[in-house]
């Protein structure tokens, strides 16, 4: 049995209603449509646009009034997704009311890593090399940390780092790989 790790996808799935003036749905066809990405909720300058139009062959199959987009996937998502952004939708020349942008399983899903035999909380212990970790953080394991590498990028393997072996032995090497401080 092996086990494989994705990549979360860099899209996002909207899917809408399009009604006209009456509140009555569109007729079937093809309708251009912008999205456009915010970090407040009117005004502002567009962090991110996307067009879904005829005029760069991806118009916006509409079937009884319904509508599907994979957003991201003619412009990159380039942003942080840290903090609330606000979609507007373009359709033709009609600007539609921004939306604010909520949860997906995906993200819900950062709060919290753990894989294999780590885990990363949002809150609480660390653990690598455990899952259950009874300190801020928990190795299980030998620990190298600050590897020099040379100008060639070569590791000597020894200067300037420090190598935790198991138990309570630890060493501690100066630059020149003399003797341990």
């Amino acid at each position: 049995m092996s086990l494989a790790w994705g990549q979360i996808p860099q899209t996002i799935s909207y899917q809408g209603v399009l009604k006209d003036n009456n509140d009555a749905i569109v007729t079937d066809g093809q309708y251009d449509l912008t999205f456009r990405l915010f970090d407040v909720d009117e005004f502002g300058t567009p962090l991110w646009i996307e067009d879904h139009t005829a005029e760069y062959g991806a118009a916006v199959t509409v079937t009884d009034g319904v509508f599907s987009v994979i957003l991201g996937s003619i412009t990159p998502l380039a942003l942080n997704f840290d903090s609330q952004y606000w979609l507007e939708i373009v359709v033709g020349t009609t600007t539609l009311p921004r939306i604010p942008l909520t949860a997906s399983p995906y993200s819900l899903a950062s709060q919290s890593v753990t894989g294999g035999a780590n885990i990363f909380p949002a809150t609480g212990n660390v653990g690598i090399g455990t899952t259950s970790p009874s300190n801020e953080l928990q190795v299980g394991g030998d620990v190298t940390i600050g590897l020099r590498t040379d100008d060639d990028g070569s590791t000597p393997g020894y200067g300037n780092y420090l190598y935790f072996s198991g138990g309570d032995d630890w060493s501690e090497w100066d630059r020149d790989n003399s003797d341990p401080i």
